[in-house]
């Protein structure tokens, strides 16, 4: 009996102190692999690239429609997206999150536009088109979102008449119109108007 737990103890001292488990079936691969982003400029160029060749399918009437582009789309979100995380301070950061936006906008997925509409409004409140940003996003939330989230379309609405006291009579009195009514909804207000 005595032999017997010695040899069981010596087996649990070797198999304690062998080789780390981890490196017997390593292989000789990297434990993690690392993505090299390319300087903000190649970024730039890549995106550019992405919507010319968007622009020239959308003028192609031999280009399918929907699969073709989307896929251009979504490469082009991605390169966008990687210049906005890799450098969140770059001149054309909140661009990037706009072009991810208004792509998503595009291809109707409006519950992920919404989310890069709403991080843009937040991270870059002196971005040039950022007016058009908070209208598109109160549009989205109001129209194609759901569930319908009254409180973020009111939300918008006021602030785009906050922060852009200068914008057209036509669409104050549009914005004001949305807010006046906000317990109508979509058929009722075109019926109102």
């Amino acid at each position: 009996m005595k032999r017997l737990v010695q040899i069981t103890l010596i087996g649990i001292l070797i198999t304690a102190c062998g080789e780390d488990p981890k490196e017997d079936i390593d292989h000789g691969q990297p434990e993690s692999y690392v993505t090299v982003v390319p300087p903000a400029n190649e970024l730039r160029k890549g995106i550019k690239m992405l919507e010319d060749s968007i622009m020239r399918m959308s003028q192609n009437p031999n280009i399918i429609r929907k699969q073709l582009p989307n896929l251009t789309r979504q490469a082009l979100i991605e390169k966008a997206l990687l210049l906005y995380r890799s450098y969140p301070n770059d001149k054309d950061a909140a661009s990037c999150l706009d072009k991810v936006h208004m792509s998503y906008s595009s291809m109707n997925a409006y519950d992920v536009a919404v989310k890069y509409a709403d991080t843009l409004i937040e991270k870059y409140p002196k971005y040039q088109h950022r007016a058009r940003v908070i209208e598109s996003a109160a549009s989205h939330y109001d129209y194609f979102v759901k569930p319908w989230d009254g409180e973020k379309v009111e939300s918008y609405y006021k602030l785009l008449l906050k922060d852009y006291p200068n914008l057209t009579e036509e669409k104050k009195s549009d914005v004001q119109f949305r807010l006046d009514n906000m317990d109508l909804t979509l058929e009722e207000l075109m019926e109102k108007q």
